[in-house]
């Protein structure tokens, strides 16, 4: 698989609630439908027409921060896959594209995706402490898998045929928002799932995860093994 290493333009902002200054930069990107982000900091995300990439912190944050191409994928981490920067916490990363089929969050960084996803499939993978936040998803098939204490969240109403949940760990999905025909949950571990189903639901759980799912669907399969509970109504 070619990566590509994306052309970048340099600005520089002035504060004056604050005594220094903070670099931006603009990265030429184009053709993409997936972000793959593991930088420990905030990574804004716009459904827009066209594309655009920039990063706005400190100097040494933005000269740390590597974007690739990678495939139909948007690769946004360090310089250093050893985390020997300690970035701050203000840095930002601001992402507008026409679609989003994939997105990837790895470590402790925070991603917020405003406007809607309306696409076929929707695949949404956390891997650690971050947060994800989707305002609206118009879907076919939405699936979102956790693993660690991260946490994924679907603020507005939102609509899906068919929608997976996997947890491993302590994460929890909150997708009651998104309305789905269809819904399968499986949690290893103490995760926590909110979710609509209005016609089947199937959940797994090992371990200490719950699950409460509201639509009152016809069919329901249980599975339980441990201390976790299965709510549906």
């Amino acid at each position: 698989m070619t990566k590509k290493l994306l052309f970048s333009l340099g600005f520089l902002l002035m504060s004056s609630a604050f005594s220094f200054a903070q670099k931006g930069r603009v990265y030429v990107a184009n053709d993409f439908d997936g972000i793959n982000f593991s930088l420990p900091v905030e990574l804004n995300v716009s459904i827009g027409s066209k594309y655009e990439v920039k990063a706005i912190g400190t100097s040494d944050d933005i000269d740390w921060i590597v974007i690739e191409k990678n495939g139909s994928s948007l690769s946004i981490k360090s310089k250093s896959k050893f985390g020997h920067h300690r970035f701050d916490r203000e840095t930002k990363l601001y992402v507008t594209l026409p679609r989003l089929e994939n997105l990837s969050l790895a470590g402790s960084g925070d991603i917020y995706v405003k406007g809607e996803v309306a696409v076929n499939t929707l695949r949404i993978n956390v891997a650690g402490s971050g947060d994800v936040t989707i305002e609206k998803v118009s879907v076919d098939n939405f699936d979102v898998n956790v693993s660690g204490s991260g946490n994924v969240k679907i603020s507005n109403r939102s609509s899906a045929n068919s929608a997976e949940y996997k947890i491993a760990g302590s994460g929890s999905i909150s997708s009651r928002n998104v309305v789905a025909k269809s819904v399968e949950v499986n949690i290893a571990g103490s995760g926590d799932v909110n979710t609509y189903a209005s016609e089947n639901l199937s959940v797994k759980i090992a371990g200490s995860g719950n699950v409460e799912c509201l639509g009152n669907p016809k069919n329901v399969e249980k599975v339980k093994f441990g201390s976790g509970s299965i709510s549906v109504k």
